[in-house]
């Protein structure tokens, strides 16, 4: 797995002690950094203790990040897949250039859809 696995330790921390919905995208709370040697949690701003490392390899926890992780597979498939928003904003200048509106049958929506098919949520 790769080195974002740790957020999902750390979800699956925060989810298993029952600390409720934090953004772990919020710098603020929470930051994450890798000086070579592995991640590590460098700033932790949450009403609750910062896991040490037996928390977060702990079998449930391994086992909940583990479930989290899977769960979003679909995200991460679709993130390396879709176009770039550079190919995207191109795609539709060229479909209101040619027709004068968009359609669901003109080419970004086609790409998008075909990306959203081949990797579903479920």
């Amino acid at each position: 797995m790769d080195n974002t696995y740790i957020y999902y330790k750390i979800k699956a921390y925060l989810e298993l002690n029952n600390s409720g919905s934090i953004d772990t995208n919020d710098e603020s709370k929470l930051q994450i950094f890798d000086d070579g040697s592995g991640p590590y949690i460098k700033t932790w701003n949450i009403n609750l203790p910062e896991p040490t490392s037996d928390d977060l390899d702990a079998s449930a926890n391994i086992e909940k990040a583990t479930a989290l992780y899977s769960s979003s597979m679909y995200v991460r498939n679709r993130r390396i897949n879709y176009p770039t928003l550079g190919e995207q904003f191109d795609m539709l200048y060229h479909e209101l250039d040619s027709s004068g509106s968009l359609s669901v049958t003109g080419n970004w929506f086609q790409t998008l859809k075909n990306v959203k098919n081949s990797y579903p949520k479920s």
